[in-house]
């Protein structure tokens, strides 16, 4: 700790600054955590710049390319205490290569508030309380105390359209109506496009012939250059080989042409690809289509899926409720029974909560339809002692030298904070496992974890909470 003596009161601050120049030159070329106390000559009298609870903390912030110097400056006055409120002091990049100026600063603006005089003393320096966030560890009862609320929505649901254009000649469905696999749910004229098959069937046709000619002529040229070599020239066997050639791609052609026909003649009429109800229509009988215009919309209502939002400590232990119950508005006494479909690996930005879809089979008696709100809730498994608690990994810190897990536990009365050494398990994709040290219910600090110091008074912050 650099130590030194003023000779004399600082009666002034030009003799200040001589003065605490002096002594600087022992703090020169100190750098990182530092506690410098200045003593003047007269009995009664001393100036102290030392930081309340923590040493001067000098470092660089690269963002803004300055070095900070954060310290708390209180004065003694014959043997009373006056505290002074933080200075901030921002030194160019230029000074970095002289880490006493900062002091020297600093003990210039304590010499001026010694110079000023001690009237009395102010009122002592409130803790600031910091604001963290923080999560409860999950307690799986959770599960039969809360409801997740959510909407029914179809495990199917599908826009028909036609894949070719043209007039609408019938409708046979409109809302409400049950359609099974296969069934016909709307129709187009289909004679443009019967035509068109039609005449690419009369093309093929030709090109069989075409091709069946081309053949025979390669044919006959073979024969002749086998029976008299100088009858026919091998350019002339080449030839027909070509035109040969050239009918059967020409065919494949044509082929392909008719089989496209054919589908597009098939596309005039619109069947259901599944089991289910129509819920809207887009078009009337008689109308002009377009290729991909919506005609109407089909769902499948078999079974019904449920979209509910989990908390980020629960949503690990989802996958092991059990007796998941699904109860809709219309219906309160009608619970249906149902299972985990899919749980969703992104949380949402603003309620940190994970997506989970419910499925449950059509109910016999009454239907629900999508769109149709509710609530689930369900039972946690029976030895919850055998399940591992996880946590988020921002909340596991190891302090500097220290092999040891440690998370902060958050007095959830006085609102403070204590540390705690826990049993690390696996990293899972949810976050990290512990194994031992906390209990469901706990909350724990989940970020800024490093900078927290025992029993330090916090604001834990809700999970949604900006």
């Amino acid at each position: 700790m650099p130590k030194g003596d003023l000779k004399g009161v600082c009666v002034s601050a030009r003799r200040c600054i001589d003065e605490v120049n002096a002594l600087l030159e022992v703090a020169e070329g100190v750098v990182g955590r530092m506690n410098i106390r200045y003593s003047a000559g007269r009995p009664g009298w001393k100036a102290s710049c030392e930081p309340l609870g923590a040493c001067v903390s000098c470092r660089e912030d690269r963002t803004q390319s300055i070095w900070i110097v954060a310290d708390y400056f209180r004065v003694c006055c014959g043997g009373e205490m006056m505290h002074i409120h933080p200075f901030d002091f921002l030194v160019p990049d230029s000074h970095r290569a002289r880490p006493g100026s900062v002091f020297a600063t600093a003990a210039l603006a304590l010499c001026l508030l010694v110079l000023a005089g001690c009237e009395g003393e102010a009122p002592p320096m409130e803790e600031v309380v910091r604001p963290i966030k923080a999560i409860k560890v999950a307690d799986l009862g959770a599960f039969e105390e809360l409801f997740f609320p959510g909407q029914a929505k179809a495990t199917q649901e599908l826009e028909l359209s036609f894949r070719v254009a043209g007039p609408l000649i019938t409708r046979p469905v409109d809302v409400g109506t049950v359609v099974k696999e296969g069934d016909v749910v709307a129709r187009i004229d289909p004679r443009e496009y019967e035509v068109n098959l039609r005449g690419v069937q009369g093309q093929l046709s030709e090109g069989q012939a075409a091709l069946k000619r081309a053949e025979a002529d390669y044919r006959r040229m073979l024969s002749i250059q086998k029976e008299d070599p100088g009858a026919v020239s091998q350019s002339a066997v080449d030839r027909a080989a070509e035109s040969r050639d050239r009918a059967k791609a020409g065919l494949d052609s044509l082929a392909a042409s008719v089989d496209a026909a054919k589908d597009r003649l098939d596309y005039t009429v619109l069947n259901a690809p599944f089991d289910g109800i129509v819920v809207a229509t887009y078009v009337e009988n008689f109308e002009e289509v377009r290729a991909k215009q919506p005609i109407v919309r089909i769902v499948d209502n078999s079974r019904i899926e449920m979209i509910i939002s989990i908390p980020e400590n629960l949503i690990s232990y989802t996958p092991l409720v059990k007796n998941i119950e699904v109860t809709f508005d219309v219906f309160p006494e009608q619970p249906l029974p149902a299972e985990v479909k899919e749980i969703g690996n992104e949380a949402s930005v603003t309620t940190r909560t994970y997506p989970v879809t419910l499925i449950m089979d059509q109910p016999q008696g009454f239907m629900i339809l999508p769109g149709m709100a509710g609530t689930a809730t369900g039972t946690p498994p029976a030895d919850f002692s055998q399940v591992e608690v996880v946590v988020p990994v921002s909340a596991v810190f190891s302090p500097e030298g220290n092999t040891q897990s440690f998370v902060w536990i958050i007095d959830q009365q006085d609102k403070t904070v204590a540390r705690r050494e826990v049993k690390v398990g696996e990293l899972m994709s949810s976050g990290l496992q512990i194994l031992d040290g906390l209990a469901p219910g706990e909350l724990i600090a989940t970020a800024g974890v490093h900078y927290l110091r025992e029993g330090q008074a916090v604001r834990p912050l809700e999970p949604d909470s900006k």
